[in-house]
């Protein structure tokens, strides 16, 4: 086992994962909780820590995103933009996204 795996095998990485991906608002925020890595250092970590901040305000303040309706449509996406036709509960999934993606 390298360095790097008994880093993240000492930081029970995997169970912190799957504790922030549950906390995740929607599919795709629990995907890239699920396939982080630690950050590399600190400028990348205040970067990050940067990158939230008018979220962690907003939240601070009791203001919530509205990201409940928000749906993977991704690969309802890639299929229209293939040129397949999607069928009605395809169709359906991208409309809700586009929808809840409105309201945002």
């Amino acid at each position: 086992m390298d360095l790097d795996l008994l880093t993240l095998d000492g930081l029970d990485w995997p169970a912190l994962q799957d504790a922030l991906a549950e906390g995740a608002r929607t599919p795709m925020g629990a995907a890239a909780v699920r396939s982080a890595r630690p950050l590399a250092d600190v400028a990348a970590i205040e970067e990050m820590y940067d990158a939230i901040a008018e979220l962690r305000a907003l939240e601070d303040a009791r203001t919530y995103l509205p990201v409940g309706g928000v749906v993977d449509a991704r690969s309802e996406a890639r299929r229209a933009f293939l040129g397949e036709v999607l069928d009605l509960p395809s169709i359906q999934r991208g409309g809700i996204a586009l929808d809840a993606l409105h309201l945002l």
